[in-house]
């Protein structure tokens, strides 16, 4: 069955039946929030990349640099008060030691930001496979792996 997805970013159910004219998570118009979706005032959100039990992954575009690609990480908290402050503080200090590494074997950070209880953090776009896209054929020798990693 295909799916369509709704990109709006504060969506609680994106994935939705190709018939369906809104979207069943939030309702947004799915011909308009399934193709584009400005977010932050910055970035057009132009794909899910992926999606797991704590966020979802964006390639957008970045309106402020010449519509250059970038990942937005959504990381979606499962609490609420003192904890969810908690919670900012310690993603604010990770993505603060995150952009601080500055090396080329890791995406650079562009930006990370908090709404509501979601946390957001938007790096460099990578083209190329995915783990899950490269294919595994047989035991790969010790030399393979270290080339590859």
């Amino acid at each position: 069955m295909s799916i369509l997805y709704c990109l709006n970013p504060e969506c609680s159910h994106p994935q939705n039946p190709t018939h369906y004219s809104y979207c069943q998570g939030c309702g947004g118009n799915l011909s308009q929030t399934s193709q584009s979706y400005s977010f932050h005032s910055r970035y057009l959100i132009v794909g899910v990349l992926g999606e797991g039990a704590f966020g979802r992954t964006y390639q957008a575009k970045d309106l402020n640099f010449n519509r250059k690609p970038r990942v937005i990480k959504k990381f979606i908290a499962q609490m609420q008060g003192a904890a969810l402050e908690k919670s900012k503080e310690l993603f604010q200090r990770e993505a603060e030691k995150l952009d601080e590494l500055k090396h080329e074997q890791i995406p650079t950070v562009y930006d990370y930001f908090s709404e509501g209880n979601s946390f957001y953090l938007v790096q460099e776009f990578i083209e190329g496979e995915t783990l899950l896209q490269y294919p595994v054929v047989g035991l790969r020798h010790e030399t393979q792996h270290n080339q590859l990693f």
